[in-house]
């Protein structure tokens, strides 16, 4: 027990560490220590770690001062960008993108494709999403092989630690345990989450949320989602759900949620149900207001 718990706590410190990097993209392992509260020592062990496996690599400063006269002059680490090659797959309502990026967060390819049809069960969202890789690392010249790992984005209730979805409107059926199934067909670590969620991540690595602790993003579209940044963290909920707040409940027994509930907030607000609002204007009966 104790072993495991030293092991977390390196872990831990890995984390800490290469997010200190991500977010300042350069800097001194003495602002590291700083920026994470961990032991100057503490820091030199796990950036000779990340050194050693190459997911990070010494630079120049870019400032030309010195932050001594004498002694070693000052070396910078960075993200090794040729570290790792990912994906990541937006699964929106008609479409789907896929994203190639590197370590850094450099994009080095996209590819776009319409879905064959608006929803799809277990087997075709898998053999879809590796149809997607296939096409897009083919485009810049690479196999499916060459990645390091994948993202998937899509709209619903997702439990993002599991790779569960309990549904989403892309897929005919609930309850799918989708991470096990598209990598038993995939032969790469898979990472899925609410889309919206992404977008708050998004925002925080490369973003307006860039060190920025507590802020909250939602989207309108297709659906209504909501990303909420707390203390730094993606906010999740009990169930690893995060926040539904396009499920939100704003009138019972009202309009028919694409969820199956009905008064759900996205049932209102969302591009399909203006779309069903100006149907129904658009096929009322005028009344004559000439009087």
């Amino acid at each position: 027990m104790k072993a495991r718990q030293i092991e977390d706590q390196r872990e831990t410190g890995r984390r800490l560490v290469l997010a200190a990097i991500r977010s300042h993209e350069r800097v001194a392992r003495i602002d590291i220590a700083r920026a994470t509260s961990l032991s100057p020592a503490t820091v030199t062990t796990i950036t000779g770690e990340l050194l050693y496996y190459g997911l990070i690599e010494e630079v120049s400063p870019t400032s030309s001062k010195s932050d001594a006269k004498r002694g070693r002059p000052r070396v910078d680490l960075k993200i090794r960008g040729q570290a790792h090659l990912v994906a990541g797959l937006k699964l929106a309502d008609k479409n789907a993108t896929v994203a190639l990026m590197d370590f850094e967060g450099t994009l080095r390819g996209e590819y776009s494709q319409k879905f064959p049809q608006k929803t799809l069960n277990q087997k075709e969202i898998v053999d879809f999403a590796k149809v997607l890789l296939e096409r897009a690392t083919a485009k810049v010249g690479l196999k499916t092989e060459d990645l390091s790992g994948v993202g998937i984005g899509l709209a619903g209730i997702i439990d993002a630690r599991r790779g569960f979805v309990h549904w989403s409107p892309t897929l005919k059926e609930r309850n799918l345990p989708l991470r096990p199934l598209l990598e038993e067909k995939i032969p790469l670590p898979f990472f899925i989450d609410n889309d919206v969620n992404l977008v708050a991540l998004a925002e925080q690595w490369f973003g307006l949320g860039r060190n920025v602790n507590n802020f909250i993003v939602v989207t309108i579209e297709q659906g209504v989602g909501m990303g909420i940044v707390i203390d730094g963290n993606i906010y999740r909920g009990a169930r690893g759900c995060g926040a539904e707040f396009g499920h939100t409940k704003v009138h019972l027994e009202g309009a028919l949620c694409r969820c199956g509930q009905r008064g759900c907030l996205e049932a209102y607000v969302a591009d399909y149900a203006l779309l069903r609002e100006a149907n129904l204007s658009a096929s009322a009966p005028c009344t004559d207001n000439a009087d």
